[in-house]
């Protein structure tokens, strides 16, 4: 007998659902001089675990679209404990709380030709991209020790 209590997850529910988790966690990022929100950012996941546990993450910054620079820092701190807390209330959101977080292996940020770039926010016109790819990773989850 099956366990209803277990969320059934094949291979495209999975990715579509982790993909959602991280497409949300990135459309709450506003950046400091206003913008951000759903589509500021390319999102795709790569190489999923079975289990989830471990993913490949590709970030696109998007042509005509305005960021402070193309570093993770800038985006999304992977070695914060609130970002991870953050991704673990979206995992939760789409069903996922059986789910462990999942070790980031690589973290891919593709520039678009055309991304505008204004560090500091004192570029004006910003600086606009030719576009390039770098990699990060590998970022395990970080959390918080319980305090009790």
């Amino acid at each position: 007998m099956a366990d209803s209590s277990r969320p059934d997850l094949t291979g495209n529910d999975l990715s579509e659902r982790l993909t959602r988790v991280f497409v949300d966690h990135l459309a709450r990022d506003t950046p400091h001089f206003g913008g951000g929100g759903p589509g500021y950012y390319g999102v795709r996941l790569e190489n999923i675990a079975p289990d989830g546990s471990e993913l490949d993450l590709i970030v696109t910054l998007r042509a005509g679209e305005r960021y402070c620079w193309s570093q993770p820092g800038c985006h999304f701190d992977f070695s914060s404990a609130e970002t991870w807390s953050g991704l673990r209330g979206d995992m939760d959101a789409q069903g996922l709380r059986e789910l462990p977080l999942p070790r980031i292996h690589s973290l891919r940020v593709v520039v678009e030709e055309g991304a505008l770039f204004d560090p500091g926010g004192l570029r004006s016109p910003p600086l606009k991209s030719r576009g390039y790819v770098h990699e990060h990773g590998p970022f395990p989850p970080v959390i918080e020790p319980d305090e009790n």
